[in-house]
């Protein structure tokens, strides 16, 4: 299995128990391995899963949601995980304007109105325009909208 295309799924059990020895023989690939939790030592296994290998194409844009990567053509953009995040969240439904309130609480509490604001100005920095046309659109009052119809590829 590919390291790569896969993620973490930790199971915390103490190791004694029979529930983490049923999942470890029942998950191929995982590795056991020694953590202190408040100072106390446990044996945890981590299982590990196949991610999908989403990807998105729009407008001149190749989206790989499990890499977290943008490519116009053959460059690769450079985007930040957070402003990732809300690219993502816009690319999820396409059809529906994602409100202010759902993206910053998708966000986090740590995020404020301004903050927002300011993540979704360099988003649309990171990634430009398409023939003079914005990929996201502002609703006023409302929030925001990915412009351009999605296709997932595999």
């Amino acid at each position: 299995m590919n390291q790569n295309n896969c993620g973490p799924k930790y199971l915390i059990i103490p190791w004694n128990t029979m529930l983490c020895r049923n999942v470890a023989q029942q998950c191929e690939t995982g590795v056991l391995e020694h953590w202190k939790i408040n100072n106390r030592p446990f044996n945890v296994y981590v299982a590990y899963y196949e991610k999908p290998n989403i990807i998105i194409q729009t407008a001149d844009l190749t989206i790989y949601l499990t890499t977290r990567q943008v490519w116009r053509g053959k460059q690769q953009l450079t985007i930040t995980k957070d402003r990732f995040q809300l690219l993502a969240q816009l690319l999820l439904d396409v059809k529906l304007t994602k409100t202010r309130q759902s993206l910053m609480q998708y966000l986090g509490q740590r995020v404020s109105d301004n903050a927002l604001s300011n993540r979704m100005s360099r988003l649309r920095k990171s990634l430009g325009d398409y023939k003079g046309i914005p990929y996201i659109d502002t609703i006023p009052g409302i929030g925001y909208r990915w412009h351009f119809e999605t296709k997932e590829i595999r």
